[in-house]
């Protein structure tokens, strides 16, 4: 009942000139995917920013937080308070960089990387299952097109 409900709303508010702006789906389809995650990370005791924080410190050469603010654009108290987390849960550790020491390297601890590794798994799962409704080569167009966006070819403003 609440989902035929929903669909009479969704149908009522299609019309909208938000309904075809691309900052707007954009965003929805990130609020979507980042719920159908989260709820499936809860089995390890982990949303989204964590399992982030944790696959960049995976993959990463020791970032700092700024470093880890600045690629997830979040606010560094953001990135703090996950890192606060995740340390409390003995899956990251900080250290003092040696070449600033205002600042903390971020790096994962055996269980970290242990749980990072089956959340990887499932945030791939949950990729798939979302972009289900796109062929493969429609999925690689989307991920090319995204990564071209978030990552501009440089040179771009020069002229």
């Amino acid at each position: 009942m609440a989902i035929a409900r929903a669909g009479k709303r969704r149908n009522k508010l299609a019309p909208s000139l938000l309904a075809d702006d691309i900052t707007f789906l954009i965003a929805k389809a990130r609020s979507m995917a980042t719920a159908m995650a989260n709820q499936r990370l809860n089995r390890y005791d982990l949303d989204l920013r964590m399992y982030s924080v944790l696959s960049v410190v995976k993959h990463g050469d020791g970032p700092s937080q700024r470093e880890l603010a600045d690629f997830l654009v979040l606010d560094a108290r953001q990135v703090m308070y996950v890192i606060d987390a995740l340390e409390s849960r003995a899956l990251v550790e900080r250290t003092t960089d040696p070449a600033d020491r205002r600042s903390n390297i971020i790096r994962a601890t055996e269980k970290g990387l242990d749980v990072v590794e089956k959340a990887e798994h499932i945030v791939r799962q949950v990729e798939d299952e979302y972009l289900a409704v796109l062929d493969p080569d429609q999925v690689q167009n989307l991920r090319t097109l995204l990564n071209r966006v978030v990552n501009p070819p440089t040179g771009l403003d020069e002229d």
